[in-house]
């Protein structure tokens, strides 16, 4: 009878083992379940920071190095084209004129016929900025705005005070100031020429120049401005972007254009030097100065 008793009484220790086992694995369900939405959750996290870490304004301060409301193409589009109308008739031909313009520098690149040669300084009237870090040759577009292209020589006839290059936006803006000494000579009020295939097409006008129109060609790598929507300077900058602004559409006074490869190696070096970000915007820790000369 003893060892029939003994079969039936239960043993608690594995009874209470087995109710043990199984709150601790219902605990590591819980846990995976935690770690899996953690996960997912520090994923969005860091998405979200190389984001905002490589958002980018495109547009530039004017000689105050105020900052300006316009958005780059990498954080969208408020300024530039208006898509509908570009997509309109006039498209093929407006991507011509865009194709026309970017020949020199891909030429240049490619080591072709435009490439930085003694026979091109002949043929070509152009101007070089002198600087620390070498030499920019622009070469001038009087037949994008004329008016442009004479203050620029009157500038450096009558001597320049405080040139320098100020702000560097890698890879598509190194913008700097060109005013003459005691403000001799006068910025030119004069825009540019809005090419006629560009007529028919609306310009989305940014915040900061809500009455923008059409001054010139979308700007291409290499091509020389006015900034901030001005006719005539004292600030200008070197678009060098890989594809055309579009984003800018036609809104800027465009008279020079770099389009050799010496010139943009100088450039790029800018993208290196210390800079602080101000407002979104990066200036130069120290402006660099340059001395602007003619042939």
């Amino acid at each position: 009878m003893m060892k029939q008793r003994n079969k039936n009484i239960s043993n608690p220790l594995s009874g209470s083992s087995a109710g043990g086992a199984v709150r601790i694995q219902e605990g590591i369900n819980v846990w995976r379940k935690f770690a899996t939405a953690l996960a997912a959750v520090m994923a969005v996290i860091v998405v979200l920071f190389v984001m905002a870490a490589t958002l980018k304004p495109d547009d530039y301060g004017d000689g105050e190095l105020k900052a300006v409301e316009e958005t780059s193409p990498v954080s969208g589009i408020t300024g530039g084209l208006d898509a509908a109308s570009a997509e309109g008739g006039d498209s093929a031909v407006v991507q011509e004129s865009i194709r026309r313009e970017r020949a020199p520098i891909r030429g240049s690149l490619k080591g072709g016929a435009n490439t930085n040669s003694n026979k091109d300084d002949a043929a070509a009237d152009y101007i070089t900025l002198h600087t620390a870090h070498g030499n920019i040759r622009i070469t001038l577009r009087p037949d994008l705005s004329s008016p442009s292209v004479q203050y620029v020589r009157d500038v450096i006839n009558a001597g320049c005070d405080g040139c320098n290059l100020y702000r560097a936006e890698k890879p598509g803006i190194l913008q700097g100031g060109f005013k003459s000494a005691q403000g001799v000579v006068k910025p030119n009020t004069i825009f540019g020429d809005c090419p006629k295939e560009y007529e028919s097409i609306k310009q989305n006008c940014p915040k900061h120049d809500p009455n923008c129109g059409c001054h010139g060609p979308v700007m291409v790598k290499g091509m020389v401005g006015w900034a901030g929507g001005t006719p005539g300077g004292p600030d200008f900058f070197i678009e060098t972007y890989e594809e055309p602004a579009t984003f800018w559409g036609n809104q800027h006074t465009v008279w020079g254009l770099v389009k050799d490869d010496a010139s943009l190696d100088v450039i790029n070096r800018f993208w290196e030097l210390p800079a602080s970000d101000n407002g979104g915007i990066h200036m130069l820790n120290d402006a660099v100065p340059f001395t602007p000369s003619l042939p």
